[in-house]
């Protein structure tokens, strides 16, 4: 399963972004850049956060079927240590470096190629029996709302809340589980 989660990608709303990316702390990056525009200086930005976080990037450029800017000398210009493989129809391999992926939504070009890296994602291997709850947000300082990404959790049971401030994590216990307001005794990700 692949959850897509669309952070702002105006300025203004830089630091949502980041609190998105942070709290979220997906497996993968997709920066998905306009092709008929050079790279702006938030696109910049944002490449650079995304490897700063050091998680898998890939690139999708769209509006490729309208006389596209040559932004691949962009992205090498802004990821200029990085082996960036252009994908075209040809294209087999894609872990040998950091994939583009130009794509028209009108005329579907190279949509089939996105749709089959998609599909050889792998999300982040835990180890065995660890669960992972992502916090969306907090209420009233015990309330959580987030999503399950991995394992289990049950009414009752004990679990670690963290990392805080200082890096730290607290126990606590679950005392209600609510899904779509309904109280259920266990949730499961997927």
């Amino acid at each position: 399963m692949i959850t897509f989660i669309d952070v702002a990608g105006r300025e203004k709303y830089f630091k949502t972004l980041v609190k998105g990316l942070l709290a979220y702390y997906p497996d993968y990056i997709c920066v998905v850049l306009d092709g008929q525009k050079s790279l702006t200086p938030v696109d910049r930005e944002h490449i650079s956060l995304a490897r700063g976080l050091k998680l898998p990037v890939f690139f999708v450029v769209t509006k490729v079927d309208l006389q596209p800017q040559d932004i691949l000398k962009d992205i090498q210009t802004t990821v200029p240590d990085s082996n960036l493989i252009l994908v075209d129809e040809s294209t087999d391999n894609f872990t040998t470096g950091i994939p583009v992926f130009p794509v028209s939504c009108t005329t579907a070009q190279g949509i089939p190629k996105l749709v089959d890296f998609l599909k050889t994602l792998q999300p982040k291997e835990l180890p065995p029996g660890i669960s992972e709850f992502k916090i969306g947000c907090t209420y009233k300082k015990n309330i959580l709302a987030g999503i399950v990404t991995c394992g289990a959790f049950s009414t009752g049971q004990s679990v670690l809340i963290g990392p805080n401030d200082s890096g730290n994590f607290s126990q606590t216990f679950i005392k209600k589980i609510l899904c779509q307001q309904v109280s259920v005794g266990v949730v499961k990700a997927g």
